[in-house]
């Protein structure tokens, strides 16, 4: 188990792929941003750590700013813009 683990972090690390993503991608996205992505990014609406990546527009946000929306996620403004084409 330990020789995958330290396999899956290697490709990760040299090539930015894991396996999963052959499979699996959104999830894998989904899991790789929330292990990765607070190590160097901060939140755009507060400096809280980036765990997420909007599905639409791409930017970083932590917990507090994200909307789930099925596997990617959505922040504030796109989330608004969904309401906003579904009613009208």
């Amino acid at each position: 188990m330990a020789a995958i683990t330290a396999c899956t972090v290697w490709l990760y690390l040299r090539y930015r792929r894991t396996p999963l993503e052959i499979i699996w991608p959104r999830p894998d996205r989904l899991l790789t941003d929330y292990v990765a992505l607070p190590w160097r990014h901060r939140c755009r609406d507060c400096p809280s750590r980036a765990h997420f990546r909007c599905g639409r527009c791409g930017v970083l946000l932590c917990g507090a700013h994200w909307r789930p929306r099925g596997l990617a996620g959505v922040c504030a403004n796109c989330c608004q813009g969904e309401s906003r084409s579904a009613t009208g």
